[in-house]
This record gives C-alpha cells, structure tokens and sequence, in this order.
C-alpha cells in the first residue's frame, strides 16, 4: 500500500482566500482538527474589519453528523491585533485560527463560518452558498493499495495500473491523473472499476490506462459516500507514481591520513 503523505500527522483543514479548502494531516475521527481560516473570505473589504480583533468575532460551526448538534467557537489571532496583515491567497498570510476534537463516533466533519458586520447589522456566512464544507476522512475511507507505470502493449507506450481498497459504503471511485513529464497536457478523470471483489471488509477497485513511455502520472481520488464526493489527495501533496526515490545521504568524505615523513 502507498504510504500516505499525511498519515499520523496532525490534522488540520485550510480555508485560503482563493476559495480552496486544503487538508493535510491525517483527518479522522477521535483527533483535534486544526482549523486555520483567511478572515478576508468573509469580512466587507471596505477596511472596517481589523485582524485580531476580538470585538469583531469570526465564529467556526460544526457538526459531525447531518443535522446533528452544532459546537460553535471563536476564530483567534495567536499574535492578537494585527494593523497591517499579512495578506496571501493559498493560506500562507495573517490568518485566525481554532480546533475542535472530532468525537469518536463522527459521521463526518461538516463546517461553515460566520461574522455580524456591525455596520450593517447583517450576519454573514462562509458556508458553501448554504450547503456548507462536507469532510470525511480520506486515508480511512478510499486509499491506494498499488499504483505503477508498466511496460504497454507497444514499444512506445506504458500503462497506468492502479488500485484502490475502501470501506464498504463507497459506492463510487474515481481518479484525477496527468502525465507531468510530456508536452502534450494529458488530464484525465477515470472512474474506477468495482472488481465485485475484498479483502476482509476492503472493497477493490482498478484502473488501467494507457500512456506515453516512461511516464510519471500524478493523481488523486474522487469518491461518493451516501451520494456526497469527498477526496483523497494525499494531505494535498497528489500522489505520484513512479515514486521519486530518495536522495542519498550528503556524507562527508573521511578525513585525510596525515602525511608522516
């Protein structure tokens, strides 16, 4: 099985200013889940909001089942105030932060986030146009069992051969693959086959896909649970296959004999 980029490590889901919503770590229940937000997502731009400030409370909301109970907490700065934020639209500017412990017994991680704009007396919402941010958690629920580059059926062709194990309740796998090493922009999302067949309680699923010779193809997985799509993208790192092998230690030589006369 590939070993996962994020497996065992924290996790922790990022709201960027783009609009992207990034996992790295290993999401999972029974774990604190580190929640960094980009407060310019959702405040007016008209210069009112200032970072930090507790009088102007950002508050995350979850739930860890479809209509369940809903935790509520206040967004931080951990170096309070801040006139002149920092401002970068992937995650890595000024931004506020929580985390909430996702209980043993979570269906899934559902979010969104809210702030009163005192000017205008109207609560605002980040929440996905209502539907809110739908989690799960990606190394449990679809994870590569095999995936390389073998020779094709030509002497000028490979083949992409992939395998997935999931849990029993998936009901739909796909892959988002690209050769990274030619010039032609070859992307492809691929569903995967139900092979009908398991391993203990692991459903299998396969891809085979033919590409140029010598090719590296990076992807991630799509995957359906009670009709919703979650992804696994390796903590946002892709997969890669072949995997890159890794850099020999930089050792010194030894030292020199001294030179007796």
């Amino acid at each position: 099985m590939f070993s996962g980029f994020g497996l065992g490590k924290p996790a922790q889901i990022t709201f960027t200013l783009d609009y992207h919503e990034l996992i790295t770590g290993d999401l999972k229940p029974n774990v604190n889940c580190h929640i960094s937000y980009d407060p310019l997502r959702i405040v007016p731009q008209d210069g009112t909001y200032v970072h930090g400030d507790p009088n102007q409370p950002i508050f995350v909301h979850v739930q860890f089942q479809e209509n369940g109970p809903t935790e509520s907490k206040k967004l931080y700065s951990p170096n309070g105030i801040i006139s002149d934020p920092h401002i970068n639209v992937a995650g890595q500017g000024s931004m506020l932060f929580q985390e909430v412990f996702i209980p043993s017994d979570a269906e899934k991680l559902i979010i969104w986030f809210s702030y009163f704009d005192r000017n205008t007396n109207e609560t605002l919402y980040d929440s996905d146009y209502d539907r809110h941010f739908h989690f799960r958690w990606p190394y449990h629920d679809a994870w590569v069992r095999k995936a390389e580059v073998v020779n094709g059926l030509t002497s000028s062709t490979s083949r992409f051969e992939l395998e997935v194990g999931t849990i029993p309740s998936i009901t739909e796998v796909s892959a988002n693959w690209r050769v990274i090493n030619t010039k032609e922009a070859l992307k492809e999302v691929t569903p995967l086959t139900d092979t009908k067949q398991t391993d203990g309680d692991t459903k299998i699923w396969t891809l085979q896909a033919s590409v140029p010779k010598g090719a590296v193809v990076r992807f991630k997985l799509y995957y359906k649970v009670n009709g919703e799509r979650y992804k696994n993208d390796n903590a946002s790192q892709y997969f890669l296959v072949p995997q890159p092998q890794p850099k020999p230690p930089n050792v010194p030589p030894p030292p020199k004999a001294p030179i007796q006369v």
